[in-house]
């Protein structure tokens, strides 16, 4: 199977038919995302935004409609030609199969190298503290969408365990706040995760009703409290948290497939972290409430906060005033950028 895959990684064996096919699927695919949820309309955009290149269906569109089958095959001549080969094998094979399997990838690709610094690799917006990115955009369907990020920090130990238990305590007191409460949207998320290397808390809204300046409003209300809530928290209620994390920490892979992503992850993204688990784990037996809750609240402080908003409108919908953006035109803003 391996053989079979490689013989058609540089050449690209399409016939024209199949190639019809192919395109036109993914023609209808790129053309739906102009009736997505809301929310993820703003999804996209927030990509757009955080990593250095990101480009949302709407921009591929126009030029999967003039691609051929020839500049799809030329551009598979080029793919490889340059760069470095990251491979995990897993399973049953032992040490001298998986050197040959990698081996056999390299005979066939043959890439020449590139110096570490010349790699593509997948960037993010860097943003110092104070700073605040927001976007605005009127969108073709008809709910609008609220999306705040909060960066938390870093990767370490502790701010990975801490962001698992924001996650746990953020999400049910936003629902209820904003969903069952106030009723604003049937779609609304309170959370943390991270991307790469960064930590942060995020807080989605979508409603048919209310319009995006209206649910930064309301949720900023709510969100604003979370610190405090946090401190206030019955010490049964936070054991309950960590213990709901250390389970999480603690889950076995369920399949070949599922082990050999962490694995390969570990190796290659999380630069040979072969410890990250453990080492997150004995942050979380040290994590208190408050330090949890003095993270949440550095995130909200003007002068230490990294947020990103971004706001969609529906067709039926108006701001009340126009919003403040960062910018009107995302390319030239991003060349303006660091991302690291």
């Amino acid at each position: 199977l391996l053989d079979e895959v490689l013989a058609g990684l540089r050449d690209c064996p399409l016939s024209a038919e199949r190639y019809a096919a192919l395109k036109d699927r993914l023609l209808r695919e790129l053309s739906a995302f102009d009736h997505v949820d809301a929310y993820v309309t703003l999804q996209e955009s927030r990509r757009r935004v955080v990593r250095e290149f990101h480009y949302r269906p709407d921009e591929m569109l126009p030029l999967a409609r003039e691609l051929t089958l020839a500049q799809v095959q030329a551009f598979a001549r080029t793919l490889y030609a340059r760069g470095k080969i990251e491979a995990l094998s897993y399973g049953n094979l032992g040490a001298a199969d998986a050197v040959a399997a990698a081996r056999r990838v390299a005979a066939v690709l043959q890439p020449a190298p590139l110096p570490a610094a010349q790699l593509l690799r997948r960037r993010l917006l860097a943003m110092p503290p104070g700073q605040a990115v927001r976007n605005s955009e009127t969108l073709k369907v008809n709910n609008s969408a609220f999306r705040r990020e909060l960066l938390l920090g870093t990767d370490t130990p502790e701010m990975r365990a801490a962001t698992l238990a924001l996650a746990a305590f953020v999400g049910p007191l936003i629902h209820t706040e904003l969903r069952t409460k106030q009723q604003l949207g049937y779609i609304v998320f309170g959370g943390a995760g991270n991307e790469d290397h960064t930590q942060f808390a995020y807080f989605i809204i979508q409603s048919g009703d209310y319009p995006a300046d209206l649910l930064e409003t309301r949720a900023d209300a709510a969100i604003g409290q979370l610190p405090a809530q946090l401190e206030a928290l019955p010490d049964a209620d936070w054991q309950t948290i960590v213990a709901g994390v250390r389970a999480k920490l603690l889950e076995k892979d369920k399949s070949v497939g599922e082990r050999a992503g962490r694995l390969f992850e570990l190796a290659y993204e999380q630069r040979a972290d072969w410890t990250r688990r453990e080492a997150t784990l004995s942050a979380l037996n040290s994590l208190t409430q408050q330090r949890s809750a003095a993270i949440l609240a550095a995130a909200l402080a003007p002068k230490t906060a990294r947020t990103r908003t971004f706001l969609g409108f529906s067709r039926d919908h108006k701001p009340q005033t126009p919003p403040a953006v960062s910018f009107t035109d995302a390319a030239r803003w991003k060349a303006q950028q660091r991302y690291e």
